[in-house]
């Protein structure tokens, strides 16, 4: 189980791209917790992984990083950054580990949005903006492409 779990862990590590890009000072604490966690739950036979996409809205902000833009609880659009974070819990709802926390901005130029890939596969967005069509091809070729499909289940 704990070979699963670590390469599970492994993938979404590296699957952080662009803005979710982290420091190396974040990184070390984010690999350390990943490896608390996956010693943790080594020896569980089952477990139940959670994973919560949200937003963090920064309503009054104007000027930050690759800032983007998020729905409020009402539906309105505001200024903010999105995240997904995974937590595994054992069966018995006593034993809890944090997965991994993704945060990633739509308003980063290597956020490509699922339409955007589409388009690309199918030689349309090539027609319509062969500059953005060359800028993905060359995240994709960096690995440095950031997509909903890499985080979300369905948007």
């Amino acid at each position: 189980m704990a070979q699963g779990i670590r390469l599970h862990l492994t993938w979404t590590s590296q699957s952080q791209k662009g803005f979710s890009r982290k420091g190396a000072k974040t990184q070390k604490i984010s690999a350390a917790i990943r490896d608390h966690s996956v010693a943790g739950l080594g020896d569980e036979a089952r477990l139940i992984v959670l994973h919560d996409p949200c937003d963090i809205r920064k309503e009054y902000a104007e000027v930050l990083e690759k800032l983007g833009k998020v729905r409020d609880l009402a539906g309105n659009l505001n200024n903010g950054y999105s995240t997904f974070n995974s937590v595994a819990v054992d069966v018995t709802g006593k034993k809890l580990y944090p997965v991994d926390l993704a945060m990633y901005s739509n308003g980063d130029e290597h956020y490509v949005t699922v339409a955007e890939l589409k388009a690309l596969a199918q030689g349309k967005l090539q027609q319509v903006d062969w500059q953005r069509a060359e800028q993905i091809e060359q995240f994709i070729q960096e690995d440095s492409v950031i997509s909903c499909k890499d985080y979300c289940i369905s948007k």
